[in-house]
């Protein structure tokens, strides 16, 4: 009897490591775009407060008020993230995620993904003098949106996306 319960709990172990082996594992770029639809995260300006919520509701780290969600995210080694939504009459009208680093290399990597990113999805994005990088485009509201990021290292890496609807 006691070889029967060692043999289940050797397959319980195989099995859960086999199966952790399986998952794909997602790059940084990948944990924070979360969805390839929408601008960000798969969100663009317009959406609403509940719909917000309900698709980020399974984060822990969170503060909420009316018109504002905010989350704070840990990527462990001391690295970490913070997305706020802020909210006009129950729309949507700025994402901002600020994401910080421990190797500058790192953020710039994460800046040239964002930027191939938005280059394919809505064309050469334009540089600007304060170093933002910055596309416009319009939600499914037809209103004007601007898309900035900024890869802002100084003695760590800190990388910036801010996305605003200019017709709010």
């Amino acid at each position: 009897m006691k070889i029967h319960y060692q043999i289940i709990f050797i397959s319980a172990i195989l099995s859960a490591v086999l199966w952790s082996c399986g998952e794909e594992k997602k790059t940084l770029f990948e944990k924070l775009l979360k969805e390839k639809e929408g601008i960000l995260r798969g969100f663009e300006t317009g959406e609403t407060y509940d719909e917000v919520l309900s698709a980020e509701k399974n984060y822990t780290n969170i503060e909420k008020g009316n018109d504002y969600i905010y989350y704070d995210f840990d990527l462990g080694n001391e690295e970490s993230y913070t997305l706020t939504y802020n909210f006009y009459q129950d729309k949507l009208y700025e994402i901002t995620m600020d994401v910080y680093l421990n190797s500058q290399n790192t953020a710039r990597q994460l800046f040239n993904e964002f930027k191939n990113h938005y280059n394919q999805k809505f064309g050469e994005g334009v540089l600007s003098k304060d170093g933002y990088t910055t596309w416009y485009t319009q939600n499914k509201l037809s209103q004007k949106v601007e898309i900035a990021i900024k890869e802002n290292s100084e003695s760590y890496g800190f990388f910036t996306i801010t996305i605003n609807n200019l017709d709010y």
